[in-house]
């Protein structure tokens, strides 16, 4: 069967079950509850047809598909996902099935942020932020697990707590002093959980403008974007307000360039001075440059229409990427805009 076949079997099975409701619940217990056979596994490998073999964990997936399209009708199969969360079966898909099917799950959530395996504690730190309601008890317990030794789960840990956003004096301080961590990714997450706090933040201004003399590029386009969330004035005062990063959009300095374009992008800023200085970009040479620019100007909605000639020509760009971030810019800019231009896809 091939993929197009396989999609519309789950598209049309998602929909059965949609139309059945909680009575499905007990048949999709089951089939949570399936194992694998040693013995149809080994017929199917070695004689062939007609043993086909379907592991157990794809029904499993299925099964995890069917109760997210029930949501909280389905709430009384959690003990089940528990069990596979605790058992670290599915994780990350099973913390999602969780927060789906009851939002105030987070007790269960937080207690897996222990768990020996490196994935589930990842998959957990993620979803922690979409269920609910948090305390100091779940708050500490993120704050814990920012010491983790996986930087994946450090990562989601930090991006959950700017999610969350409670707790300001006990979170900023251990906030702060990870800016300091060495992992990239961890750091960049830690300046978006920090930006989120926005003025509330302003006591990681010092750290911030410490790391403004190690960075280059992106990098320190990611810093300057949080500064700027936390604290606009020192930003300004640093050489990275408004002015200043048209001034270094439009520069031939490719790191300026860099800087600027990431500052723009990550802060989310939509003053519409930068628009035109956007649009410009989107001729530059650099190709991390454009790709900052189409993202950026996405975000302006219709508000950046008169960029649309210029996206339209990066529809057809060598880049898959470039064609991809345009083709997303436009539909943000003008929904419409490929309904009435039918030539273009």
């Amino acid at each position: 069967m091939d993929s197009s076949n396989k999609n519309s079997d789950r598209v049309a099975a998602l929909d059965a079950i949609r139309a059945i409701g909680a009575k499905s619940v007990p048949y999709l217990r089951r089939e949570l509850r399936r194992n694998d056979s040693k013995p149809a596994e080994w017929l199917a490998k070695v004689v062939g047809a007609p043993f086909d073999y379907t592991p157990a964990i794809e029904y499993k997936e299925r099964a995890l598909d069917a109760i997210r399209v029930l949501g909280p009708s389905a709430q009384e199969i959690q003990p089940e996902l528990e069990k596979m969360l605790r058992r670290g079966e599915l994780p990350l898909k099973v913390a999602a099935t969780i927060t789906i099917v009851n939002s105030n799950a987070v007790e269960v959530l937080v207690e897996c942020l222990s768990h020996t395996n490196s994935s589930v504690r990842q998959a957990v730190a993620w979803a922690v932020s979409k269920a609910g309601p948090h305390n100091e008890q779940s708050v500490d317990k993120l704050l814990f697990v920012l010491n983790d030794a996986d930087g994946e789960v450090r990562k989601e840990a930090a991006y959950s707590l700017g999610v969350i956003r409670m707790f300001p004096d006990r979170v900023l301080p251990q906030l702060t002093a990870s800016l300091s961590d060495a992992n990239f990714y961890f750091q960049t997450a830690i300046q978006i959980a920090i930006g989120s706090y926005g003025t509330n933040a302003r006591s990681a201004t010092p750290a911030l403008l410490a790391l403004l003399n190690e960075y280059q590029g992106g990098r320190k386009g990611s810093v300057v974007a949080t500064l700027r969330m936390i604290d606009e004035p020192a930003a300004s005062q640093a050489g990275f307000g408004r002015s200043d990063l048209v001034r270094m959009l439009r520069s031939s300095d490719e790191q300026d360039k860099l800087v600027a374009g990431v500052a723009i992008w990550h802060s989310q800023d939509k003053a519409h001075e930068f628009i035109p200085a956007l649009a410009d970009a989107l001729s530059d040479t650099n190709i991390t440059v454009r790709r900052l620019a189409m993202t950026s100007l996405g975000n302006y909605g219709k508000f950046a229409s008169n960029a649309l000639p210029v996206l339209a020509i990066a529809l057809e760009d060598p880049s898959e990427s470039l064609r991809f971030a345009a083709t997303s810019a436009v539909r943000r800019i003008d929904p419409t805009w490929f309904a009435t231009n039918s030539t273009r896809n």
